[in-house]
């Protein structure tokens, strides 16, 4: 899927943050489908735009914190 990011720029993606974020039931489950978000190419700004938590909440979550 061709997405384009706040640079402007497209990139292939394997879903959309909506598709990964939509059946999310725990934030265990969140926690671990932000990594696959991010390892899919997405940053972290752009995934906590889609949750709605700030990037800095998503970067402590990527580094383990």
């Amino acid at each position: 899927m061709i997405i384009q990011n706040d640079y402007g720029f497209k990139e292939l993606k394997h879903k959309t943050l909506k598709e990964y974020f939509s059946t999310i039931k725990d934030i265990q489950e969140r926690n671990r489908t932000i990594l696959l978000a991010i390892e899919d190419g997405y940053t972290q700004t752009e995934i906590g735009r889609c949750l709605k938590i700030s990037f800095a909440m998503v970067s402590k979550i990527f580094r383990g914190v």
